[in-house]
């Protein structure tokens, strides 16, 4: 790979474009404001969001984004909430399996994706991958030493692309769990703002160590619940971009924080400042999405995630995420499921080769179930071990939505009551 192209002409993506450049790539950057592209290409700087750095003569500017698209890859970093715009202008012309490294860390406001997801909607030919870590702009633009996660589902691209980047003081880390990459990135910025408003109250480093780990407890089980791995957010992409923004003013969240601390509204707080504080707008959808999990889809951890109407008000799960009912009746215990956006949540058999779809709960009662239209077989083709999940015998598949409702469904079956 010999060329990249920058989505993005603020502080982070003039800083990639920096590392791009010392990594020996030739870095093409997109700006929306002419007298960025005007301040790259003759002073070869950024006074507006990156002052007093001095870039290097391999860094182009432009104002024409589809110029990117002849790039052998793409870094994508436009804020959270206007990335599906800026990917669907490019989309119809670039090319199919065009890589795309996102780069913006945030849940995209009213629909609660992450940025893989709205990747996936509006250039649906990209091959995606999520660079995440502990950075600030200004120290890897001077080449300060920096360690962050590359995580792309695909191994092969994912060490392509940290080959290309990586450099003496730039060293990116390979995963193969975008989510949970992705996740640590945009959960740990609303912690920051947290940390910060505790800081600005005089409340002591004891409430802000409070802060850090019982948020970085709920941030784990969150990215879990999304489909993301526990381990990936204990590393750089969660853990340590989580303490790195929660102890230093240099970060936007966390000054933000000090500023609503010290008595300043949000307006005031926000009065002046170019750069984006992405825990502003990630927030409400985290605070909305976190509340439907905790009451509908806290049984994901122990196996079988959540039913129709839970499905369309929580955060969706990855596609092709597979989970093993465990902690359930013992006529679900043998039983595995696998959700796609296309039908939800579905039994699937242990070959693999069969699925059988679920229904959810009636809502008369949770001890009632709507019927299928049909009847599907007990074993699936190649006469496998495994039979579907049923009702105690029943022919009706029964939803993983069960698992919620178990104690009260438990205590209803075994009274009488509501069969």
């Amino acid at each position: 790979m010999k060329t990249v192209g920058v989505l993005g002409g603020g502080a982070w993506g003039t800083a990639l474009a920096q590392v791009c450049a010392r990594a020996g790539l030739a870095p093409l950057v997109w700006a929306r404001e002419p007298e960025v592209v005007e301040a790259i290409n003759e002073a070869r700087q950024n006074p507006i969001f990156l002052p007093g750095v001095t870039l290097e003569p391999e860094i182009v500017a432009t104002t024409v984004a589809q110029d990117l698209l002849e790039s052998d890859f793409l870094l994508a970093v436009t804020p959270a909430q206007h990335l599906r715009a800026a990917l669907a202008g490019l989309a119809p012309l670039a090319r199919p399996d065009l890589p795309v490294i996102l780069c913006a860390k945030g849940v995209e406001a009213g629909s609660l994706k992450l940025m893989t997801q709205v990747l996936a909607e509006a250039m649906p030919q990209a091959s995606p991958a999520v660079l995440s870590g502990p950075s600030f702009a200004a120290g890897v633009a001077r080449g300060l030493p920096t360690a962050v996660t590359l995580a792309a589902a695909d191994a092969v691209l994912a060490r392509t692309l940290a080959e290309a980047i990586a450099t003496p003081t730039f060293r990116p880390y390979v995963s193969g769990d975008m989510i949970g990459a992705e996740a640590g990135g945009a959960i740990k910025n609303v912690l920051a703002i947290a940390c910060g408003v505790a800081e600005g109250r005089g409340l002591g480093r004891s409430a802000q160590a409070a802060l850090i780990t019982r948020g970085f407890a709920e941030l784990t089980r969150l990215a879990v619940a999304l489909g993301g791995e526990a381990e990936t957010v204990a590393g750089l992409c969660g853990l340590g971009d989580l303490v790195l923004t929660c102890s230093s003013e240099t970060s936007r969240n966390m000054s933000l924080g000090l500023a609503l601390g010290r008595g300043s509204s949000l307006g005031e707080a926000l009065a002046g400042k170019l750069s984006v504080a992405e825990g502003v707008t990630s927030a409400p959808p985290l605070r909305r999405g976190n509340a439907h999990m905790r009451r509908g889809l806290r049984h994901s951890e122990r196996g079988v995630g959540g039913g129709s109407r839970n499905r369309r008000a929580a955060f969706p799960p990855a596609e092709g995420r597979r989970l093993n009912s465990r902690g359930g009746p013992p006529w679900l215990n043998s039983s595995r499921y696998v959700w796609t956006q296309r039908r939800g949540w579905s039994a699937e058999c242990r070959c693999g080769r069969r699925t059988w779809p679920m229904y959810a709960p009636c809502r008369q009662a949770s001890s009632s179930w709507r019927a299928p239209s049909s009847t599907p077989p007990a074993r699936c083709a190649v006469r496998c071990s495994s039979s579907r999940p049923t009702g105690g015998g029943s022919s009706t598949p029964i939803s993983p939505r069960i698992h919620m409702f178990w104690p009260a469904f438990s205590r209803r079956w075994t009274s009488g009551r509501g069969a």
